[in-house]
């Protein structure tokens, strides 16, 4: 007999995750958007999301049944056809940005046609990189057919997967029948080492902190202007700067994640006590992750904001014993700091459904693994 159970908006409580495993106690954080919905704590995200629990793993889990204009972390029509027409602007060759914005547009439209937006996601965060807590495969395997049960219409997704992590989980998802869809080139930065601490670049950055006269303070208990403060930041950066299609993070999200502790959330500020720049990572089997990061756009790059910003992950790698999964873009920046490239991809499961659906998945298999991400390693993105 199972001890599968899902906590839903009509039974989603403290007391249901009462264990001390990690997951149980970052799947606390996630009970508002359970019980209430998502789109008051992510602007751009409505979805369903429930809590899965199986046996110390508490993982949450994102329901879409059509499109609606979603950020990338929820939607598959976001991820692989909207969010790339904005992403071709760091394509080197005009040429190859205007041959590729027609065709993303009509696959655009092809995907919407294939209901390719109803899927499942299991294990989402609803941030960029989802970390996964420790999980055997036979937990996978039970969780799947679980959700092949439930949502016999869906395709079953498993975001943020790569193969320096995630190996056995690979195995186990290829053996029932997954498809490896490439997502990103993400990088590691691992403190546990030598390796980042070693170059030139570690140490000049961390001589802007006294050189430009800024601090770094945690913060635990924001108050009202200091979350107002990280969300305009977060958003000069991610919003403003990259796309729309980034999750809009609100107050009453950041807040919460920064008082339940699943975020570790930092500060630098100004001699005159201004916050110029925020980092929030949180820690999932044994690895590091920011899914919250801004900085004032407004002051110029020389000062080093972000540079200031990944010494001090650096830093909190070592002093945490975790490896950094620094995500994906600034690949030169990383790689001179001692980061090591890895793809990441989507785990997903389309064998139930109808043709014109599962021909729409390999039709995205075909051009992520084949054109993207060749692009993106060829261009160092």
């Amino acid at each position: 007999m199972t001890d599968l159970r899902i906590l839903t908006s009509e039974n989603a409580s403290e007391e249901c995750l009462d264990l001390q495993s990690e997951s149980h106690r970052a799947a606390r954080a996630f009970l508002p958007l359970v019980r209430s919905g998502t789109r008051d704590y992510i602007s751009n995200v409505q979805a369903e999301m429930q809590i899965l629990l199986l046996d110390d793993l508490a993982l949450p889990v994102t329901i879409n049944d059509r499109e609606v204009a979603n950020s990338y972390v929820c939607s598959p029509l976001c991820q692989y056809g909207l969010y790339p027409q904005e992403e071709l602007v760091n394509l080197p060759g005009r040429v190859q940005r205007v041959l590729f914005l027609p065709l993303l547009k009509c696959l655009s439209l092809y995907l919407k046609w294939s209901a390719i937006d109803r899927v499942v996601h299991l294990n989402n965060w609803l941030v960029s990189t989802n970390l996964y807590p420790e999980m055997s495969p036979d937990q996978f395997a039970e969780i799947h057919r679980y959700t092949l049960a439930t949502y016999p219409k869906h395709a079953i997704v498993w975001r943020s997967i790569n193969p320096w992590n995630h190996s056995h989980l690979i195995e186990t998802a290829d053996s029932l029948g997954y498809d490896q869809i490439a997502s990103r080139r993400i990088y590691f930065q691992d403190a546990r080492t030598r390796r980042p601490f070693r170059n030139s670049a570690y140490k000049v950055d961390r001589k802007l902190f006294a050189k430009h006269g800024y601090t770094l303070r945690q913060v635990t208990n924001p108050s009202a202007e200091t979350v107002e403060r990280i969300v305009e930041l977060y958003r000069m950066l991610y919003v403003d700067k990259y796309s729309k299609w980034n999750p809009q993070f609100t107050g009453r999200l950041i807040a919460r994640l920064i008082e339940h502790d699943f975020l570790n959330c930092y500060v630098l500020e100004n001699a005159d006590g201004r916050i110029d720049g925020v980092i929030g990572y949180y820690i999932l089997g044994g690895i590091m992750t920011t899914p919250l990061l801004g900085y004032d756009m407004t002051i110029p790059q020389e000062v080093g904001l972000y540079r200031m910003l990944s010494n001090v992950l650096i830093d909190h790698g070592r002093d945490r014993g975790v490896l950094q999964n620094a995500s994906a873009g600034a690949g030169h920046f990383k790689r001179s700091r001692g980061g090591e490239a890895e793809n990441e991809y989507s785990l997903v499961y389309t064998r139930h459904l109808s043709l014109r659906r599962r021909a729409a998945w390999k039709v995205i298999q075909q051009l992520a693994n084949r054109v993207a991400l060749p692009l993106v390693i060829k261009h160092g993105l």
